[in-house]
């Protein structure tokens, strides 16, 4: 009898044992995301076309360049699909602040262009028909060449030092789109004294990341979060554009794209603590008294005024109480609160 109950109780010891390698095994965790082992979501048609147009850029270049380097190979490969809107092709303060922050053309590729016009003309023909993706699940359109543009920026660097370079990178992705939607809020919203913070969150709120047409719509909020997560891949895999992106929309990471997306921050204390210094000017807890990060803050400071001025042709920078509201906004909206 005590054989029979020692046996039943090692059957169930290693049953138990199975089931729950079997369940453990189910997931893969790469970095705090879980990607379900097995599963592969069905890439959108205009999904799949990017990325097979991509791997046909990445093979011209290869050819060009007579190089397999996968770093050159990504810059070149994101310095022509930005170029039409976000780059050399570009005039003006455009083209100036895109050089700025996300490198020149020669500086990231190395290639001269009129020594290569026909092969260049060739792969622009091919980059200009990238424009919108989406995924199968959540019906989100995101503006592609924008997704792009703020991937290179993120991939290539431009400053001196890390800090500077995380806070130069927000100058052109999340950023940025929240400086220009300071002019939408501003000329949309009619408040008194009494309603103003309210009047500008709430519009805020209910516009970020929304089908309208406003400088913060569906199609960029999802292109800053996307090119976050997806250049992350590429940076810690050392993997081309081509197979980060299947990897991120085939394994269904889009699914928990904001999660991702702030854990790449470090966390939602890191997130509030980055925006609202980008923002706000309220230096981050590691940085007080430093004043190489201050100096460089306030040089920031200096092109996000211009940039709003130049935008919205106004000659005043933006209300403090809108710009509080605003950057509020955001962090709630991407932290699942609503504080009206």
């Amino acid at each position: 009898m005590k054989q029979t109950i020692y046996g039943l109780i090692v059957l169930i010891i290693a049953f138990t044992t199975l089931l729950l390698v079997k369940l453990y095994q189910s997931d893969i965790i790469i970095e705090d995301e879980m990607v379900p082992e097995g599963i592969v979501y069905t890439l959108s048609d205009e999904t799949m076309v990017a990325i097979d147009t991509i791997r046909i850029i990445e093979d011209e270049i290869t050819i060009m360049t007579k190089s397999t380097d996968t770093e050159l190979i990504n810059n070149a490969t994101m310095a022509f699909i930005r170029s039409k809107r976000y780059g050399y092709r570009t005039e003006g303060f455009e083209r100036i602040i895109w050089n700025a922050f996300a490198g020149d053309f020669y500086d990231e590729t190395g290639l001269s262009l009129s020594d290569n016009k026909e092969a260049i003309d060739k792969i622009i023909g091919l980059a200009d028909k990238l424009d919108y993706i989406s995924d199968n699940e959540t019906d989100v359109v995101i503006d592609f060449p924008h997704m792009v543009a703020v991937m290179d920026v993120i991939y290539t660097d431009t400053a001196r030092s890390d800090h500077e370079e995380t806070y130069y990178d927000y100058m052109l992705s999340w950023g940025g789109d929240l400086e220009t939607f300071l002019m939408d809020v501003s000329e949309a919203v009619e408040t008194s004294d009494q309603n103003k913070y309210e009047g500008y969150y709430t519009y805020a709120m209910e516009t970020i990341g929304s089908t309208s047409q406003s400088h913060f719509s569906e199609e960029d909020y999802y292109a800053n979060i996307d090119g976050l997560n997806v250049v992350s891949i590429m940076k810690r895999d050392k993997s081309r554009l081509s197979e980060a992106l299947e990897f991120y929309y085939s394994k269904g990471l889009f699914i928990d794209r904001e999660s991702i997306y702030i854990d790449e921050f470090g966390g939602p204390n890191a997130f509030e603590a980055r925006v609202r210094c980008f923002m706000l000017g309220e230096i981050e807890a590691a940085y007080v008294g430093d004043e190489d990060f201050i100096q460089m803050m306030d040089s920031l400071e200096g092109y996000k005024v211009l940039m709003f001025k130049y935008m919205s042709g106004k000659k005043d920078s933006p209300d403090p109480e809108l710009k509080e509201a605003v950057t509020m906004a955001y962090i709630d909206k991407l932290l699942g609160y609503n504080i009206y």
